[in-house]
């Protein structure tokens, strides 16, 4: 898709979690891009950041779960570039390595944030909305010109993000939810971290 000289490519990886797949998003304008949540494949990512003559400006994390960064490492020793995530959730990103099949990434490029409403690289621009419950530093990346909203695991297409993992959440998440649900308008297309796109309003039912 291509709004105001954005584009956004989907890619589909596999996780690193076996039978796991995970939506891996590019965000770029004027060759310059951001990767949303690189979960497995680095190499495919990369293949396409290389064949598309794209320069990285950022990683932006929705939460730092090893299904969602476990290309990480291959990218940054392709294209080094900041990792952005709430950093809430930290121990995931410097812990990873207590996980046998998760490549360690490389902590010289963590750049957690914290109580911010915007996250930009370039001419790239979203707002932030923090999202706990799933994990406790999950965010949704808002791009309110676009109508579009990366939900991570926080909202999917007819399912909602499990909160059996540490910092996870069931009444913060559906607090999350709500909070979504009433500040981004319902015709907005999400685009979730596994599965197909959906919109808020469908998902507000």
């Amino acid at each position: 898709m291509k709004e105001n000289g954005i584009k956004i490519k989907k890619i589909p990886v596999k996780s690193i979690i076996p039978r796991l797949t995970t939506n891996c998003f590019v965000i770029w304008k004027k060759g310059l891009a951001v990767v949303v949540d690189p979960g497995g494949e680095g190499e495919k990512i990369s293949r396409f950041l290389k064949r598309n003559k794209l320069e990285v400006g950022a990683y932006w994390l929705t939460h730092g779960h090893p299904d969602h960064v476990g290309g990480l490492s291959k990218l940054l020793d392709d294209f080094p570039a900041p990792v952005r995530y709430h950093r809430a959730d930290s121990l995931w990103l410097t812990s990873l390595s207590c996980i046998p099949f998760v490549s360690f990434p490389n902590k010289e490029w963590l750049r957690p944030f914290g109580a911010i409403r915007k996250i930009a690289c370039g001419d790239i621009v979203a707002k932030v909305i923090l999202t706990p419950g799933h994990s406790s530093g999950s965010v949704c990346y808002w791009f309110d010109e676009l109508e579009i909203l990366l939900s991570g695991d926080t909202i999917m297409r007819d399912c909602i993000g499990a909160t059996i993992w540490p910092g996870g959440n069931s009444e913060k998440l559906e607090a999350s939810i709500q909070k979504v649900s009433s500040k981004v308008p319902q015709e907005t297309k999400i685009l979730p971290g596994h599965g197909s796109a959906t919109t808020v309003g469908r998902e507000s039912c």
